[in-house]
């Protein structure tokens, strides 16, 4: 009995939590992959500059309430809608690339960064503060500290991983493999009940 209580929680926790660590790292490298392409076509420092600005501005705005936005909203459905936003936004970019033979445009390219990003500010947090819900007191100290090295794996691969493809594949294939992610991970949430709140 008690085997199966700890595989009930363990296994409902750790797919979500293995499942958002790869869609964070697939999204992030994919961003650095555009932020390469960024730079080799507009060649400038400024340009640069802005795009991590950018990047990085909705983390800094989100961060304060996104915690308390999912404690009063179900956080399935803000993964869900976070995640959906990122697939349109990701697709949408991919069929540009196509059209434009993966001449995309340095505004675009930002617009998609931001928008992707925020997606990313909000998604995080959610399941940071969905931890509780999905795992008993007792192994809140150990998930815990793995929830911090799976963000330290999604500071430290994302960079490296995104010149690698940068320098093997095409924008247009590297924007599809996103969305391919992103839109696998959407409908196992759809089709999966998660311990999450959902008043």
């Amino acid at each position: 009995m008690h085997k199966n209580i700890y595989y009930s929680w363990a296994s409902n926790f750790y797919r979500l939590f293995i499942g958002q660590g790869l869609a964070t790292i697939i999204s992030e490298t994919v961003n650095y992959s555009l932020l390469f392409y960024l730079t080799s076509i507009s060649k400038s420092a400024t340009i640069l500059s802005i795009s991590e600005i950018i990047s990085l501005l909705p983390i800094a705005l989100f961060a304060l309430f996104a915690g308390v936005m999912a404690d009063r909203v179900s956080k399935k459905k803000i993964l869900i809608f976070s995640d959906t936003i990122s697939l349109i936004v990701t697709l949408l970019l991919f069929l540009q690339a196509i059209n434009s033979h993966n001449n995309l445009t340095i505004d675009l390219i930002l617009i998609s960064n931001l928008l992707r990003s925020t997606t990313i500010s909000i998604q995080n947090p959610t399941i940071q503060s969905a931890v509780p819900e999905l795992v008993p007191d007792d192994k809140l100290l150990k998930i815990n500290g793995q929830y911090s090295s799976l963000q330290a794996l999604n500071q430290f691969f994302p960079p490296i991983l995104g010149g690698i493809l940068y320098g093997l594949l095409p924008v247009d294939y590297i924007l599809l493999l996103s969305g391919l992610a992103t839109c696998k991970r959407n409908r196992y949430l759809c089709r999966n009940n998660y311990m999450l709140s959902e008043e």
